[in-house]
């Protein structure tokens, strides 16, 4: 019976490193009122993903897209730091898709004001 146990659990050990990757930081947080435009997003991921979509809109100003480096495309790590061009005061959204570790899509979207 022994045997059967521990074989039924080393089955099971590689699905736990399977979980999809949540944010574990999100700078500046959704919902956030600043009185200053920030230089940077940082977002923190569980586990590691690669942004396969990043995209900054103004939205009120007829959502116009804020054009961003992409150079953080495409690269897989936990952490990631996007550089933002001087912003004007407004409220911004967010939209992005990312690739997990695991190979499924995870997508998310967030918004912040500056005053």
């Amino acid at each position: 019976m022994l045997k059967i146990i521990i074989f039924i659990y080393t089955l099971m050990l590689p699905f736990t490193s399977l979980s999809h990757t949540a944010i574990e930081f999100l700078s500046p947080e959704n919902g956030s009122i600043l009185s200053e435009p920030p230089e940077d997003i940082t977002i923190i991921f569980v586990y590691s993903a690669m942004f396969t979509k990043f995209e900054m809109l103004k939205t009120d100003s007829n959502d116009e897209k804020i054009e961003l480096k992409k150079d953080f495309l495409q690269k897989s790590s936990d952490t990631h730091l996007v550089s933002l061009p001087v912003l004007e005061r407004g409220e911004y959204r967010v939209e992005w898709r990312a690739l997990a570790q695991d190979g499924h899509v995870i997508k998310g979207k967030f918004a912040f004001k500056i005053n």
